[in-house]
């Protein structure tokens, strides 16, 4: 192999898809394809700086229902989903942790410990593997794929791009999430 895209290509011999054939109907039939499965890595992340902020707004999270958001960087900005999640959520009996991306706003966002409210540019998703109970998403392909390897029911806000809508349909085709 001299190049990646070789591996999904007319003229490989065998043909590799990280993903599942539920997930892709329209190649489900083909014999010439290898699904793998997800292709993320649960593994520690050393560059998370944000760590110890986070371990600690966690365990006073303990026993209650946390949902995660993550819209990505796109057409709605931070500050929009922040003053929205804010509203909804803040002092309710549960917790959102929302995954922002790495957008300029962010720098005016100040946690409070307190809260059962979290922001962050980034967070690992081995750190919430085993604490979120559902998911608010854009459709990307590693959040869904998250979001299948550990049963998290979820909502899906693909917006107009196209990968994230099809996960999104896919993922209702298959009674798993609803496309928002």
């Amino acid at each position: 192999i001299r190049n990646p895209a070789e591996l999904l290509t007319a003229g490989a011999k065998i043909q590799i898809s990280p993903s599942i054939p539920e997930l892709e109907p329209v190649l489900a039939g083909r014999k010439d394809i290898l699904y793998t499965g997800h292709a993320l890595d649960f593994g520690y992340d050393e560059a998370y700086q944000e760590e110890e902020a986070l371990n600690t707004w966690l365990e006073r999270q303990s026993g209650r229902t946390i949902i995660m958001v993550y819209l990505s960087v796109g057409a709605i900005a931070p500050s929009l989903y922040h003053n929205i999640l804010s509203d909804t959520f803040l002092g309710s009996q549960m917790s959102v942790v929302c995954c922002c991306g790495n957008h300029y706003q962010l720098k005016d966002f100040r946690n409070n410990p307190k809260s059962n409210l979290f922001f962050s540019r980034y967070i690992p998703l081995n750190k919430l593997q085993s604490k979120v109970s559902f998911l608010l998403f854009h459709g990307g392909q590693d959040t869904m794929m998250f979001s299948l390897l550990n049963q998290i029911p979820s909502l899906c806000f693909p917006g107009r791009h196209f990968e994230r809508r099809y996960n999104a349909e896919q993922l209702q085709k298959l009674g798993i999430s609803r496309r928002c």
